[in-house]
């Protein structure tokens, strides 16, 4: 689970982590320290230097005590929309500009480039034989693909690449 941003909203980003951490910090099979680096490493762009989003945690082949696993698995999934949904709740109805818009779109095709270049989940469904439009699903529906995209000086697209080029702690 990870948050990708078009725009940096400090606020957003340290309830998300938050959020995470607490339900990790109740189950002693969770790691949120280990497991946010391990997102970070997951979600960069070697290419480009830079991270896709502001992460959150990635974690797999847990097999010991499987029962706590199962009871961190549990909270967590029920976590999802509750880490989410209020961020959605604040910044749905923000107004953007069309300038802000191509910021947007530009910043899909970053997920898009992660999707297609690094991401372990859609090269599996190519590799099992899943129905091609079903594994590309995945992908946003609406993308820019600039030459030489740099971000507006602007704080707010400026600030988000930056970040994006090293590991930050939220919580």
């Amino acid at each position: 689970m990870d948050l990708t941003p078009f725009y940096l909203c400090e606020d957003d980003a340290a309830s998300f982590h938050r959020s995470i951490r607490e339900v990790c910090d109740r189950h002693r099979v969770a790691d949120y320290v280990v497991w946010k680096q391990q997102c970070d490493d997951y979600i960069h762009l070697p290419r480009r230097g830079e991270a896709r989003g502001i992460g959150g945690i990635f974690y797999d082949h847990l097999v010991e005590d499987l029962d706590a696993v199962d009871a961190f698995k549990r909270e967590f999934g029920s976590l999802m929309g509750d880490a989410y949904l209020p961020i959605l709740e604040r910044r749905f109805g923000t107004p953007f500009t069309s300038d802000e818009e191509r910021w947007q779109l530009q910043r899909r095709g970053r997920c898009a480039e992660f999707n297609l270049a690094v991401d372990r989940g859609l090269r599996f469904g190519f590799e099992t034989g899943a129905r091609t439009e079903s594994v590309l699903a995945s992908l946003p529906p609406r993308v820019r693909w600039d030459c030489e995209m740099t971000p507006d000086p602007e704080p707010a697209d400026a600030t988000l690449v930056a970040l994006s080029r090293r590991s930050r702690t939220w919580s």
